[in-house]
């Protein structure tokens, strides 16, 4: 992945750190994105608005750290 690529993702797992999503154009790896990376405005992930199976897409804004099928998803969508 590079910085500026726009990813597509669906989201496997909401918890209160953040939310698990896994990436559809990456196969196999699932990328974890904090909950201060959701949105610009202070927010829980709960009031996010995200769903568990909803689709979304995602802008890569710096490096994608990747380590066993894992990611680390920076930016916001």
């Amino acid at each position: 992945m590079q910085v500026g690529e726009v990813m597509r993702a669906v989201v496997r797992s909401l918890e209160e750190f953040g939310v698990f999503m896994e990436l559809v154009d990456v196969p196999g790896v699932t990328g974890l994105v904090h909950r201060t990376e959701i949105s610009w405005d202070p927010v829980s992930v709960a009031e996010s608005g995200l769903e568990r199976g909803a689709w979304h897409t995602w802008e890569c804004e710096s490096s994608l750290c990747t380590h066993g099928g894992r990611a680390w998803l920076p930016g916001r969508d």
